[in-house]
């Protein structure tokens, strides 16, 4: 999921919310360690790597995979 303004409220989960000035605070940070947000440029993406699945109910001391896929 990217960062965008969209992202800024969770009205369907129980999460803060996050002001849009916070959300350009985070951008310009990833922008400044040199990765893009618009998948663009060296640290734009990545090939291959795995997705892990897990409980994120659980603190994250208590993560264990639910389910992996290897891309």
């Amino acid at each position: 999921m990217l960062v965008s303004e969209e992202n800024a409220e969770c009205d369907s989960h129980d999460c803060p919310k996050i002001d849009v000035e916070a959300i350009q605070e985070i951008k310009l940070l990833v922008k400044e360690a040199g990765v893009d947000l618009d998948g663009v440029g060296k640290l734009g993406g990545w090939v291959g790597g795995r997705v892990v699945l897990v409980d994120t109910s659980k603190p994250i001391d208590q993560w264990v995979p639910i389910a992996e896929r290897t891309l």
